[in-house]
């Protein structure tokens, strides 16, 4: 693999193209004290939002039984079965045991992303949680994740020249997802270990599957939809916003979660707008025309849901910490 990136000059010159890169500690301008993977997991495994996949060998009737009970079984019991949990809307934790992550994590990072001229459409973080030997799917993410191991050890694994195993045109427009890559070389894997404090780039629309090494592992994805480096995206993501140039209709199905887009992936609902009192009503636009302005490869690109530029970035932050006591501090690895 090549050398840690280092510099924020490396990342803006690596950033573009794969294959993804580990970065080094001193890059990184955050760190969290979480509690432990095992804590989150009997907090996190009773969310309605918690996405919990139980994995393993058994007779269906077992999976099926634990599917039903993994989110109120003992603790002690659920951390011995094969399952992955992931959580998209790390939000809900904000009054809890992600009290001040705004403050000391996401909002140091797009500071950083800004400063070397980096603007996006949405930078959110996702909470990964799994079982003991258990994997990921093998698939595709149309956005790029800034992958920060928390606790545990995992193998990310990907290609050394996805170009030429799985081109863009490719992975855009097949569907790029199964419990197992297709057979392949070896010696064309980039398999990277990622022990607590490490952090890795993954690169936009890149076929990737991960391995858990030990009985817990839990790791932050910070997912990075739209981003751009002075109005240009990556390659890859150009080429997707190609495809949708040609096919507008199909951003509003990529993004399931952005609830405020839902209005648009309804026959007959019009976009929602606040009129003021004895104004005359605006024509809503039409769905390929916003479509166009949402994807537009050659348009400045952090687009709002208004319509607008959004020429600076001005994140929240969460609420207080009042919930599970942190018991640990993971920092970016060397």
């Amino acid at each position: 693999m090549r050398p840690l990136v280092t510099t924020p000059e490396e990342f803006t010159a690596r950033w573009r193209t794969p294959p993804n890169f580990r970065i080094d500690a001193g890059l990184i301008p955050f760190s969290y004290g979480f509690p432990d993977a095992r804590d989150v997991l009997d907090l996190v495994r009773r969310d309605p939002e918690t996405r919990i996949t139980v994995l393993g060998d058994n007779e269906e009737a077992v999976r099926t039984a634990r599917s039903l009970a993994i989110r109120t079984a003992p603790i002690d019991e659920v951390v011995t079965w094969p399952f992955r949990l992931v959580h998209f809307n790390l939000s809900r934790f904000y009054g809890g045991f992600l009290g001040d992550f705004q403050a000391k994590v996401m909002i140091p990072w797009r500071t950083f992303l800004t400063a070397q001229g980096f603007t996006w459409q949405r930078c959110s973080p996702a909470l990964f949680i799994s079982g003991q030997g258990c994997s990921s799917t093998y698939h595709v993410d149309n956005s790029h994740g800034l992958v920060w191991q928390v606790e545990g050890i995992k193998n990310f694994n990907s290609y050394k020249d996805p170009d030429r195993l799985v081109p863009a045109s490719v992975a855009i427009s097949s569907a790029i997802s199964a419990e197992l890559p297709a057979p392949h070389d070896e010696a064309d894997r980039l398999s990277v270990p990622m022990r607590p404090g490490d952090m890795l780039w993954s690169h936009a629309l890149t076929p990737h599957w991960v391995t858990g090494k030990t009985a817990l592992s839990m790791s932050i994805n910070i997912s990075h939809g739209g981003l751009c480096h002075h109005s240009r995206y990556s390659e890859r993501e150009a080429a997707l916003r190609r495809h949708w140039d040609s096919h507008p209709e199909l951003p509003w199905l990529h993004d399931l979660r952005n609830r405020a887009l839902s209005a648009l992936r309804t026959p007959g609902r019009t976009w929602p707008r606040r009129r003021r009192s004895g104004s005359r009503p605006r024509p809503a636009a039409s769905r390929a025309s916003l479509a166009r302005s949402h994807s537009g490869a050659g348009r400045p690109c952090s687009w709002n849901i208004s319509g607008r530029i959004a020429r600076s970035v001005r994140p929240s932050v969460g609420a207080g910490d009042t919930g599970a006591r942190p018991v640990r501090v993971v920092k970016a690895a060397a």
